[in-house]
């Protein structure tokens, strides 16, 4: 081997031991290498109350400044915030008042769900889970044989269920309806054990018994908490297992909530 091949070899090697030097340093320890700008949380300002209808304060926070972030609200509304004609960069570790946003829900009562999403100057996602106060709707289901009534209704000022939404439908023991003049008296579990057969609005679910529905979608209701996953958009109706409503006296205590699950 002459003096020349030799040499080039032993730079090579050198190289090589160079560059898994560096390797190993670089994982020693398992160290892992922070952006300098990073988004790790959004929380909701002390002192408030998540009300329906009212500007609610959220606060980011994290390492450095972000330039501009995008906020999923889960609610349908998506907007982004900081740099790039939508006022100053977002610093993270400043004042309250410099990293502040705020958005208002209305709608459904229930958990929300906001996700927000560096998208420059920055990296990091965060999200953030909170229920409403009040966290359901409260409906008095009253039956009266003097006035027109029907199997179902729609669910009165909830507004419409979107597609994706984690529904829940909770009946309350008391009150509780009678199905026919000599009792037969049931609470929304309805008849116990029963299969209700095909003269009956729902054939196979618990006959006098709480039926949910967002068509086609069709749920068992009780005293305990229904909850399915909306397949669909459209209104939710709540209806009873029962083919002769004329008879019936009494009322249900129902409520109705729903998580919006975001992105």
């Amino acid at each position: 081997m002459n003096e020349n091949n030799r040499i080039g070899r032993h730079l090579i090697t050198g190289l090589s031991l160079l560059v898994m030097a560096a390797a190993l340093v670089g994982c020693k320890g398992g160290t892992t290498t922070v952006p300098i700008n990073l988004l790790q949380s959004i929380a909701l300002a002390p002192g408030q109350t998540a009300a329906l209808g009212t500007p609610l304060r959220f606060v980011l926070g994290g390492v450095g400044q972000c330039g501009t972030v995008r906020i999923d609200w889960g609610d349908g509304f998506t907007e982004p915030f900081g740099s790039g004609g939508f006022g100053i960069p977002i610093d993270l570790t400043g004042a309250e008042s410099q990293r502040t946003v705020t958005h208002t829900f209305g709608g459904w009562r229930g958990g929300k769900t906001v996700t927000v999403t560096a998208t420059s100057g920055c990296e990091g996602t965060a999200r953030l889970r909170f229920h409403t106060v009040p966290a359901a709707f409260e409906i008095g289901w009253i039956f009266d044989p003097t006035k027109r009534v029907a199997t179902c209704f729609n669910a009165p000022a909830v507004p419409v269920v979107q597609r994706g939404m984690l529904v829940h439908v909770t009946g309350a023991s008391t009150p509780i309806v009678s199905f026919c003049p000599l009792g037969c008296k049931y609470d929304p579990n309805g008849k116990l054990g029963s299969s209700a057969a095909s003269n009956f609005p729902f054939p196979g679910f618990r006959e006098f018994s709480l039926i949910v529905r967002l068509s086609p979608q069709v749920v068992q209701g009780g005293t305990g908490t229904a909850t399915f996953t909306a397949g669909q958009a459209g209104m939710l109706e709540l209806c009873q297992n029962d083919g002769a409503l004329s008879d019936n006296k009494g009322g249900w205590q129902i409520e109705i909530s729903a998580d919006e699950l975001g992105p």
